[in-house]
């Protein structure tokens, strides 16, 4: 089953947009909402989220997007686009505003996207190895092209899936913090395929391409990097990053995902960045 990749017991549920999205929602203060990978779940953030708790001044959201854990499935296409759309839906119906947003992978697509189209309801971005900031070329296509015919393996119950997949996931989330979730990972790949296969045909398109918005964020955003990335690289990605106003860039040891695979460190480097954000925020009160 797919919940065990999600958030955890007790969780709620909003219909946002006419997709049923389950979520937990902790603490009181400044909203933190965090935003995982395809194929991934709301359970990433488990530790973060005992982490978090213990801060005084905290609310702490994990969301569970269409087709992943135990939210319903959407009408539309999974996007990193689609996925800002629901966001922003999801925040007016919760009442939130200005949260901090931590994304991972399309999540932090979807988080950059958010803090450019709407810099006025976002606080600041954590953005965990972000797709959409390398250029589309023929590798990616290539690459991109590939995994979605993985996840038509995944979706037509072929036997080759999983062992592709458990490499694939192997590769990407490293070392022992990552290895309970990344076996759930694995367990639940062929209900995550559609989606999977629609993730990877998105960043082939056009509109998969999010470098040109970089200049104009306004928000500050903090680049959490698993330095050792072989899908969504450093290297290719720098560029775009530099092209931020108000950025930091942080490396971190793994494959894809810091807060999952070097928790604690992430937790020390987050912890910081909030301390800058409330420093930042009261020198301008002042």
């Amino acid at each position: 089953m797919k919940e065990h990749i999600g958030v955890e017991s007790p969780f709620l549920q909003v219909t946002v947009d006419g997709v049923n999205l389950a979520y937990s929602d902790e603490g009181l203060g400044q909203p933190v909402i965090c935003l995982h990978a395809t194929a991934q779940g709301g359970r990433d953030f488990m530790y973060l989220r005992s982490k978090l708790r213990s801060i005084s001044g905290i609310r702490v959201i994990v969301l569970d997007w269409p087709g992943h854990g135990r939210s319903g499935d959407d009408h539309e296409a999974f996007s990193a686009e689609r996925c800002e759309r629901l966001l922003l839906k999801f925040l007016d119906q919760l009442h939130i505003d200005r949260p901090l947003l931590i994304g991972n992978s399309i999540g932090g697509a979807a988080a950059l996207r958010f803090a450019h189209a709407h810099p006025d309801r976002v606080k600041a971005v954590v953005a965990c190895n972000p797709g959409g900031l390398a250029p589309i070329n023929w590798v990616a296509r290539i690459f991109c092209s590939f995994m979605a015919r993985v996840a038509v393996l995944g979706r037509r119950n072929s036997p080759l899936f999983k062992p592709i997949f458990g490499l694939f996931c192997r590769a990407l989330l490293r070392g022992p913090a990552a290895a309970e979730q990344r076996k759930r990972i694995i367990a639940a790949g062929k209900n995550n395929a559609l989606v999977m296969q629609q993730a990877w045909v998105s960043f082939m398109q056009p509109s998969g391409d999010i470098r040109w918005m970089m200049p104009e964020i306004q928000r500050p955003v903090l680049f959490a990097w698993a330095k050792d990335d072989a899908v969504v690289s450093l290297k290719t990605s720098k560029a775009a990053i530099k092209r931020v106003p108000n950025h930091s860039l942080q490396l971190f040891s793994g494959g894809h995902c810091a807060y999952l695979e070097a928790p604690d460190e992430f937790f020390t480097h987050l912890c910081n960045f909030l301390d800058r954000l409330r420093t930042s925020q009261l020198d301008h009160v002042k």
